[in-house]
């Protein structure tokens, strides 16, 4: 692990030895540019300073002289770093999650063909948390911008879908089961798809705002909730928001390719004596909602009314944690939902190994979901794309250690 800044900024300017080595991301539009090329500091160490890095990047080296074929990335401070291939002729990116990282410096030294690459912020010598290292994405054509081969998914939401940190679960269901799937969320507890709307800024801590994050990086699915019983008594409202959105993402996310669904809500618990008819209104309004603005459905709320329906109040108690929040059962089958939307499997083939939730306990609510899965139009589900499946489904290093952290859960 670097000990210390390369080479200072007097050296910088004194020198300006160019390396051919550049950093292309999202935050320079995928350029070459001169103020993203690192500069030589000798010895083979490598330099860029006061940059903020954001969505994804990659490593440009095509004008060096080194033939480097993996870089470790580190900055935790524990001496640990992960191990990122970058090939002889094939490019590969990394993701930033939802941060900024606002970077003093960084730091590049090459050994032979290997490279450790550390980034530095304002408290020197404390590295930067460690960026998330995501699974390798290959660009097989001169496009500089990245190809996703894979499904990335972003929620907008609140704590709906955020509650026993649901895009975690995605991830984890997704691996076990051989599917290549990574899931963020920004959600913000008891807020609507509006206030979110209205949040034009970067947020506090460093992270992106929800629409600067959406057009952030190549999402191939970006799930829409809304605030618990809007689309019930605001339809009006929640189809002007849906549409704002839908229209916001299709202009201004970089896979002009990407998949908007719609989650489909649930009511509360304490209406049992009118729960099918709110139930059947609000999946009638997100439907309308969902129609008008044309994308497809993630039907969250079908199981809820399909347990009532099938099995009662007791069972349907069981995926209630609280008046609203989904249990530990409900955010596994959730998770299995959305898996189900995407790949166009039933929600039952994703099974799972869980302390918390044991699989066999869940299957009943399974079904059920397979029930309402196999009850919804086609047309009205998202188109299913094929996932390259995992090399292995051992739950990787970053989704084992529980990268993800819910950006808005207040």
């Amino acid at each position: 692990m670097i000990s210390g800044i390369a080479c200072s900024h007097t050296q910088l300017a004194a020198d300006n030895h160019r390396s051919g080595i550049y950093m292309r991301g999202n935050f320079n539009d995928w350029n070459r540019t001169a103020q993203w090329e690192f500069v030589d500091c000798g010895d083979n160490r490598y330099v860029l300073y006061d940059k903020q890095l954001f969505g994804t990047f990659l490593l440009d080296m095509r004008s060096a002289r080194h033939k480097v074929d993996f870089i470790l990335f580190g900055g935790n401070g524990d001496g640990s770093c992960i191990a990122y291939n970058m090939g002889r002729s094939i490019r590969h990116f990394v993701d930033c999650g939802c941060q900024i990282l606002h970077c003093d410096s960084i730091v590049l030294i090459i050994k032979g063909n290997e490279a450790t690459i550390t980034l530095y912020g304002q408290q020197k010598p404390k590295p930067l948390p460690l960026i998330t290292c995501k699974e390798n994405k290959k660009l097989s054509t001169p496009d500089p911008q990245p190809i996703y081969n894979k499904a990335d998914v972003l929620i907008l939401g609140n704590s709906l879908s955020a509650y026993n940190h649901l895009p975690e679960l995605i991830e984890r269901i997704g691996w076990e089961n051989g599917i290549d799937v990574r899931c963020s969320g920004m959600n913000r507890g008891g807020t609507s798809l509006q206030e979110l709307w209205e949040i034009d800024t970067c947020a506090s801590g460093g992270t992106l705002s929800p629409r600067s994050t959406v057009a952030s990086k190549r999402w191939t699915h970006i799930l829409l909730q809304d605030y618990s019983l809007n689309p019930l008594y605001n339809p009006d409202n929640y189809d002007a928001i849906v549409k704002l959105w839908t229209n916001y993402i299709k202009s201004h996310c970089p896979n002009h390719n990407v998949q908007i669904i719609l989650a489909v809500n649930w009511p509360e618990n304490n209406y049992w004596n009118f729960y099918t008819k709110l139930a059947s209104n609000i999946m009638h309004n997100t439907q309308c909602a969902a129609n008008n603005s044309g994308i497809a459905l993630c039907p969250w709320g079908g199981l809820y009314a399909q347990t009532f329906t099938q099995h009662g109040i007791d069972a349907t108690k069981r995926l209630y944690k609280d008046e609203i929040h989904p249990t530990t059962i409900a955010s596994h089958i959730m998770a299995s939902m959305l898996l189900a939307a995407i790949t166009g499997e039933e929600p039952s083939h994703f099974k799972w190994s869980d302390e918390s939730c044991d699989y066999q306990s869940a299957l009943q609510f399974l079904l059920v979901a397979d029930q309402v899965f196999n009850d919804c139009e086609a047309s009205m589900l998202p188109t299913p794309i094929r996932c390259p499946a995992a090399q292995s489904t051992a739950i990787p290093w970053h989704i084992m250690h529980s990268h993800w952290k819910p950006l808005y859960l207040f």
